[in-house]
């Protein structure tokens, strides 16, 4: 599932509160098989289902309001092309890693919105992966491996 979606967000505030989709939906006052269709991509919910239901997991979402054209979260400091495309390891079925330099504050929704206009771009399934989120342990290999656009 792509780290943009309501369903990621939903199971990632559910996970990090040690919940199950059960517990969750009766702090929420739901049905586990809504937080299942939500987590699984089967339902869209709106802003204020999704921040009902994060908070029920002690989570919230951030939205902001921006004038149109005004976008300067989606201008990406720094894009380079994930690892296993770079080595000409990605196969017929591979999607494209896009590594970007971020903006402070640019929120998940506008990664979300770049990944799909990626797709619609190059006709791939694209991951947008802030160079920032990249764990300790993997980053100077993921970095020095990574081409740059």
């Amino acid at each position: 599932m792509n780290a943009t979606t309501p369903g990621f967000l939903l199971r990632q505030a559910r996970e990090r509160a040690a919940l199950t989709q059960a517990e969750l939906a009766r702090r929420a006052g739901t049905r586990q098989s809504a937080i299942s269709a939500v987590e699984t991509g089967l339902r869209d919910p709106g802003v204020g289902t999704l921040r009902r239901l994060l908070a029920a997991a002690g989570f919230d979402v951030e939205l902001r309001l921006i004038a149109a054209g005004d976008r300067s979260e989606d201008r990406l400091r720094r894009t380079r092309i994930g690892e296993h495309v770079a080595r000409g390891e990605a196969g017929g079925s591979s999607d494209l890693d896009l590594l970007v330099e971020l903006p402070a504050r640019t929120s998940i929704l506008t990664l979300g919105r770049i990944a799909r206009e990626v797709e619609r771009i190059v006709g791939v399934e694209t991951d947008v992966v802030p160079e920032a989120a990249l764990r300790p342990e993997v980053r100077a290999r993921v970095l020095a491996e990574a081409v740059p656009l």
